[in-house]
């Protein structure tokens, strides 16, 4: 029986994009301490071997603290360490896959083919490949072992399991089955898996080793799996990190007034852009004093320098111009009658909606899309008059 550690999807130098800044500044500094909770739990639960499979940095080139720091721990682990770079940290030549590879105890796979490392102390041979690009094509078809029962086979991969096709390594249950694996350490998939099977291969995704957004609710952690010629057993082990929370409130009774949202394409805080600037005076009192009734954050525009209509779009139906063909205008090319929006569930919940804009009625569609949407009344510069 051998005792493994199975940990994936670190992304390590993540955005965190749905973090303020300085906040996801922070995280990222904290999350760098991940490698060495995992050297530190190894240690503890007498793992002989560690399995990294796929993304443990966010991009192919991290940041040089965040390599030393994976380095040191790299470093200090006392067992075997395999590594199969995915989707995010493929390998680069001359790129820093190659200079951990040069540790002394760390096995990085480095080609999109599959090929195995052999620990004759253990008795166990470790198959895995490492992506060279963002994709990588499907790598267990028609693959067996060869010497099945000979060895306790394990696999190290970033992959994903479907019967259709994905550009990340595509696997299927059959070809598991079919493989001669005693246990398959995958990487990708987000969430814990839990214990599976197909055939004599055991296999499962541990799951991101700590949460970036709130698509990633929950506890996260990895696996520690002894693995036997006849048994295994998995064990999901929490890392203790921070969580991402999404709650339900019932505002049942408790609805505010009135809504007001304020959009204006010439208006940037600097100071939150910027938090290291240095200012002589703050140059929002008065927006940095509203606090008690309003709602602040961050904001990443679709576009640039025009457009804004796109803004708009995002903003009003929570829809991202990235599924849309570039250089279109979504109210023009992709809006329709009783299109749902946000201005939709505010008269759901009861409001009566405006919308005004201090500029001509004829731009972008505008008058048939605040109508589809659903605003009971709009008002443009024409229906200002002069104080």
């Amino acid at each position: 029986m051998i005792r493994l550690l199975h940990a994936a999807d670190l992304h390590l130098d993540s955005p965190l994009g749905s973090l303020p800044p300085d906040k996801a500044r922070l995280r990222r500094q904290e999350m760098r301490a991940l490698p060495e909770k995992l050297r530190s739990l190894a240690e503890s639960e007498g793992a002989q071997l560690v399995l990294l499979s796929g993304d443990v940095t966010d991009v192919p080139e991290p940041a040089r603290e965040t390599v030393d720091a994976l380095s040191a721990a790299l470093e200090r682990m006392e067992v075997p360490v395999f590594i199969a770079p995915g989707n995010h940290d493929f390998v680069r030549s001359g790129g820093f896959w190659e200079r951990l590879g040069e540790i002394g105890n760390v096995h990085v796979f480095t080609e999109p083919r599959l090929s195995c490392v052999e620990v004759e102390e253990l008795g166990l041979r470790v198959w895995g490949a490492g992506y060279r690009d963002s994709v990588c094509p499907p790598l267990l078809r028609d693959f067996s072992v060869e010497g099945a029962g000979d060895w306790l086979d394990v696999l190290v991969l970033h992959a994903v399991l479907t019967r259709g096709s994905s550009p990340y390594c595509p696997v299927t249950e059959e070809e598991l089955a079919g493989s001669g694996l005693d246990y398959a350490a995958l990487g990708h998939t987000h969430s814990y898996s839990g214990e599976r099977s197909a055939g004599g291969c055991t296999f499962a995704w541990p799951g991101c080793a700590a949460g970036t957004g709130f698509d990633e609710c929950g506890e996260k952690g990895v696996i520690l799996a002894d693995i036997g010629e006849r048994r295994r057993r998995l064990r999901f082990v929490p890392l203790g990190e921070r969580r991402f929370h999404s709650l339900s409130v019932d505002a049942a009774g408790e609805l505010p007034e009135n809504l007001i949202f304020i959009m204006n394409e010439s208006f940037a805080d600097l100071t939150a852009a910027f938090p290291n600037l240095e200012l002589t005076a703050d140059p929002l009192p008065f927006f940095h004093s509203l606090t008690e009734n309003t709602v602040k954050g961050t904001m990443v525009s679709p576009v640039t320098g025009g457009g804004t209509a796109n803004v708009e779009f995002e903003f009003l139906t929570g829809d991202s111009l990235a599924f849309l063909p570039s250089s279109t205008v979504a109210y023009q090319l992709y809006c329709y009658d009783e299109m749902p929006s946000m201005v939709s569930q505010a008269e759901a919940l009861g409001y009566h909606t405006l919308a005004f804009h201090p500029y001509l009625s004829s731009g972008w569609n505008r008058t048939s899309v605040y109508s589809w949407m659903g605003f009971d009344r709009q008002y443009y510069r024409d229906d200002v008059q002069d104080p």
